[in-house]
């Protein structure tokens, strides 16, 4: 639901209720007046769109507006913020950012100013508001609202931006047409990485930033970064050397986890206040156990005690920087925790450059089998995943698993096919589905399937039925099966997956037309 707090504008209202009956006719919107606004009868003189629902409060200020609406409607699925000096662009956009939003991130659109650097307004799931106890800071009144989201939401891994939804704020309005944002693939690291809430992380991270604005040391995104602790150095060696033979990651979550040691008095204080009071020190309000991860982690009996994953990233040079980022962020999870039942665990690096996918992927085999790995992960050098991605696939411990990764289009679809043909849509499925073809953007090969199959394993082979030519990861599959082996997709590791394009595609999307506003 959508929160408008009116302040003495009426006049700019009525500009957001003509665009909202043009793009959004029949959203609901809840909009609150201020009892002693000396322009309160303008806004009940009027007549509004339908759908939207009027109130009247002694609640001054923005954040305690925001909170008081909260405890009005305290179980939404997803709480919208928007001003009401702010013009809609295209249809759909409420929604979109509702389906990213859902069930604990934090999704903005693109407000022509600030673009992806800060979410001016957003959508925000309602299991983090719920799990906050709070739409706004409770420690603010007007200033800061946005960058605490912002602060919260980098550090903590659940920003969406949703570059293609144009909100124009009224002050700033401009009549020409609006391209898509540079760096859009950031939008891309944040979606693949934020998929869990780290109450932890939340908490000093709220702490930090409320000891910050209590200083009134201002706002400082580059500041608050600097101030991390140094990362630690993970054993992971990069065996091809593209990687710049740099062992520089660490356990992500521990290391932003250290920032409640630079909040000084400020934490302390927040330390005390009850639980009622701000951060809610569970996990149960949100749905969410095991630490904040989205499945249970069992001790089992593994094929291969000892995991040694030749991680292959087939490449003509280059990587996205979100793939980067969550390459990182996964290293750093599985050398830190790895999964119990396992004695050892080792991470090689093999990123192979090379115009050609099929030799690209040929060398990762053989490289995975002259370094006597356990597995072959390939991934993509375009796509975006959670830290715990190789976790969720080892521990299904089989010959062959992956990510039903969603296609570079729209409307968006899955790669993975069934045995009738049929596209397979991830969003609407859990567990795990035998399946006749899937991609090899993210998959899981254990070291037994390597060595039945013989070369070619990849090949573009003609299909003359169709005259089209069929895509390695199609050929592959059908080896896999001829040698006595199930293709298998994990549904909802999927819905995590993002890949990256002009836009991050992924399952927040599926079942969309291109979004308003789209610019290629």
């Amino acid at each position: 639901m959508w929160f408008c707090p009116a302040l003495k504008r009426p006049e700019a209202l009525r500009r957001l209720a003509d665009s909202w009956e043009k793009y959004e006719a029949g959203t609901p919107l809840v909009v609150r007046v201020w009892e002693d606004d000396p322009r309160r009868e303008e806004y009940f003189a009027q007549k509004w769109p339908a759908g939207w629902e009027f109130y009247v409060s002694d609640t001054e200020h923005t954040a305690q507006a925001l909170n008081e609406f909260f405890a009005k409607y305290p179980d939404e699925p997803v709480y919208g913020y928007i001003s009401e000096d702010v013009v809609l662009t295209g249809q759909g956009g409420l929604a979109h950012l509702e389906a990213l939003a859902e069930p604990f991130f934090i999704a903005y659109p693109n407000d022509t100013r600030h673009r992806n650097t800060l979410p001016t307004y957003c959508a925000i799931g309602g299991d983090l508001v719920r799990t906050l106890g709070w739409f706004a800071p409770p420690f603010l009144k007007q200033r800061h609202i946005e960058q605490v989201w912002n602060v919260l939401g980098r550090h903590c891994g659940l920003l969406r931006y949703a570059p293609q939804v144009v909100f124009y704020q009224d002050a700033a309005r401009r009549e020409t047409e609006v391209s898509t944002p540079d760096n859009v693939a950031f939008s891309g690291y944040v979606a693949g990485n934020a998929v869990k809430m780290d109450l932890a992380l939340i908490q000093q991270t709220l702490q930090w930033v409320e000891n910050q604005i209590r200083k009134e040391a201002g706002f400082d995104e580059a500041e608050f970064v600097h101030s991390r602790p140094e990362e630690q150095v993970v054993q992971a060696r990069d065996v091809s050397g593209s990687v710049g033979g740099r062992e520089r990651t660490g356990e992500v979550q521990e290391l932003v986890g250290e920032l409640g040691r630079v909040s000084g008095a400020g934490a302390a204080k927040n330390a005390q206040r009850p639980a009622g009071g701000g951060v809610i020190d569970t996990q149960a309000r949100a749905g969410l156990s095991n630490g904040g991860l989205p499945f249970a982690i069992e001790a089992k009996d593994y094929k291969y005690k000892d995991i040694s994953v030749l991680v292959g990233i087939p490449n003509t040079g280059e990587w996205k920087s979100g793939m980067a980022m969550s390459v990182t962020l996964m290293t750093a999870d599985f050398m830190q925790s790895g999964l119990p039942g396992l004695r050892s665990r080792q991470l090689i690096f093999n990123s192979a450059e090379s115009s050609m996918l099929v030799t690209n992927r040929h060398h990762a085999v053989k490289r995975a089998l002259q370094e006597n790995a356990t597995h072959l992960l390939f991934i993509d050098s375009d796509m975006t995943f959670p830290a715990w991605a190789l976790k969720k696939l080892l521990m299904h411990d089989l010959p062959f698993v992956a990510a039903n990764c969603t296609k570079r289009t729209f409307p968006v679809t899955g790669t993975a096919f069934d045995f009738e043909g049929n596209v397979i849509d991830s969003s609407t499925r859990t567990g795990l589905e035998v399946v006749r073809q899937v991609g090899l953007a993210f998959a899981l090969i254990r070291r037994d399937l390597l060595e039945a199959l013989r070369p070619p394993l990849f090949m573009m082979e003609w299909i003359d039925g169709i005259k089209e030519y069929c895509g390695e990861d199609v050929f592959f599959a059908q080896k896999v099966q001829e040698a006595g082996f199930d293709v298998v997709i994990d549904h909802d590791l999927s819905k995590y997956i993002g890949h990256i394009g002009s836009f991050t595609f992924g399952y927040g999307q599926a079942g969309a037309a291109a979004p308003p506003h789209w610019r290629v």
